[in-house]
């Protein structure tokens, strides 16, 4: 009975991961079709962002191998593991808050300045270096063992848990 259960969860979680998959493949096709048949059209925020994401394309290109980073992070202890993911994951939430801040600033002008140009290309290259650091983190930890991959999960959740239950407190009960 409880192994039926165990293949029936894992067997929705397939759906889920497959549904995710497809979200993203579609999100993926979507800017690289629609976005350059747009800046075809000439409309100045179209072709920004596609050289934006050209531009952060080819400077991954340049800097990035995951699988060096892969086979680096797989050697380290999975307290290492569990620090980075948090670390990425306070990075993602900060580079998030301030790349809304970015982009407002190069769309909202009428005149595209470079400087502005630069400065969003340098945050996309972070915030993608982040998030392709982050996904991984997550790797290594599937990859790693139940234990590693447990701890990456319950630290993230008790971190989780501790900021809700501490914005419901009053702090003078402290």
């Amino acid at each position: 009975m409880i192994l039926w259960q165990l293949v029936l969860i894992v067997r929705k979680a397939e759906k889920i991961i497959l549904l995710n998959f497809m979200m993203c493949l579609n999100a993926l096709l979507y800017n690289l079709t629609f976005s350059f048949l747009k800046a075809l059209l000439l409309h100045k925020k179209e072709i920004i962002r596609v050289l934006l994401i050209i531009g952060s394309c080819f400077i991954h290109s340049l800097m990035l191998n995951p699988s060096i980073i892969f086979h680096y992070l797989k050697e380290q202890d999975y307290l290492k593991i569990t620090a980075a993911y948090n670390f990425l994951t306070i990075s993602d939430v900060l580079l998030r808050a301030y790349g809304k801040k970015c982009v407002f600033v190069l769309f909202s002008h009428r005149n595209c300045r470079f400087g502005d140009f630069v400065v969003n290309l340098i945050y996309t290259v972070a915030h993608s270096s982040v998030l392709l650091l982050q996904m991984l983190v997550i790797e290594v930890a599937l990859y790693s063992g139940f234990r590693t991959l447990m701890l990456l999960i319950v630290s993230s959740s008790f971190v989780e848990l501790k900021i809700n239950v501490l914005k419901k407190l009053d702090y003078y009960f402290l």
